[in-house]
């Protein structure tokens, strides 16, 4: 009888039991309660006896347009569905939502590798969840896919869940070495610029401090250091200046670390509702979504570009102070 469990006797639409009392039709082999087929005298599967076929062969061929029901709601999903469209619980067994998994995910493009562990159809843009449902604020799933352009199974779930659940606090890897880079990558310049600069503000202490340990050098190449010479870099007020911007540092790291991807997600957002706003053509709106939106190498080489620049602007500055 276990073969038969979960699925749905034709006559009172209930789902067999590993201890049901199970009979099957001696034609088709479509399985009833024993009670139901008692209570209808005859097999009442007319369509495969029309067609002269087999239950086990319908079963078959209805495989792969099964619906999935969640296991924590009960709600009934799209066949190739990920997660739950009502409560956002994973409809995979190995499918992971923490960041862990994806370590170079939420930047580059190696970041599909963590789906490797399981299938689902590539034609299913959005991954089982409704188009049409609002994932933020006056955006729809559709829109944010567009927007997203890459890796859009992975953000998909990380913004609705973000939505369902209220939750801002994800693990995004990337941002622990290079909180910048992923910022310029997804085109969230005024953050890229705004940590770039606070980075190499607080890079300072240290470039100092090198500066002042590499004097002798610079003395030879006929450098201008007497400010970099001059400094105690045993001094307490030197070892503290370090101490808080080693700190800051790691502050910045971990802040973005926790929070980029929610940054992501109102930035998403806000820019959805603006081109929607400035727009009434669906064409056009779907267009300037994608173009917005999207990654950007060429953005990450200019962050580099300013990095540098900084730097080196700084470094100038220290010598002919």
């Amino acid at each position: 009888m276990a073969s038969f469990t979960g699925t749905e006797c034709l006559v009172c639409k209930n789902k067999f039991k590993d201890n049901d009392d199970v009979v099957v039709c001696p034609e088709c082999g479509t399985p009833y309660h024993r009670e139901c087929y008692a209570k209808e005298g005859r097999c009442v599967n007319d369509n495969l006896h029309a067609e002269n076929k087999s239950w086990s062969e319908q079963r078959t061929e209805a495989g792969a347009d099964e619906q999935k029901s969640c296991s924590r709601c009960g709600a009934v999903n799209k066949p190739h569905s990920l997660i739950c469209e009502s409560c956002g619980e994973s409809l995979v067994d190995n499918l992971k939502f923490e960041n862990g998994t994806q370590q170079q995910n939420n930047g580059f493009n190696s970041q599909n590798s963590n789906f490797s562990t399981f299938t689902f159809n590539p034609e299913d843009k959005y991954c089982g969840i409704n188009p049409d449902e609002e994932i933020a604020e006056n955006v729809k799933v559709s829109e944010a896919a567009d927007f997203v352009g890459t890796n859009v199974p992975y953000y998909l779930m990380l913004f609705k869940r973000m939505k369902d659940t209220g939750k801002k606090l994800t693990l995004n890897i990337v941002c622990v070495l290079f909180p910048h880079f992923y910022f310029a990558y997804r085109k969230m310049w005024g953050a890229a610029v705004i940590v770039t600069l606070l980075m190499s503000v607080l890079s300072l202490p240290q470039i100092i401090y090198s500066m002042s340990v590499m004097a002798g050098s610079f003395v030879d190449l006929g450098f201008a250091v007497d400010f970099i010479k001059s400094v105690d870099v045993k001094s307490s007020s030197m070892e503290l200046a370090l101490m808080f911007a080693n700190y800051a540092l790691t502050a910045v790291r971990i802040l973005t670390f926790l929070f980029a991807n929610w940054i992501y997600y109102r930035h998403m957002g806000k820019k959805i509702r603006y081109i929607k706003n400035q727009n009434t053509s669906p064409e056009v709106i779907s267009k300037k979504i994608a173009s917005s939106g999207g990654t950007s190498v060429l953005g990450v080489v200019l962050t580099i570009v300013l990095e540098l620049a900084i730097s080196a602007i700084i470094f100038v500055g220290l010598m002919y102070l």
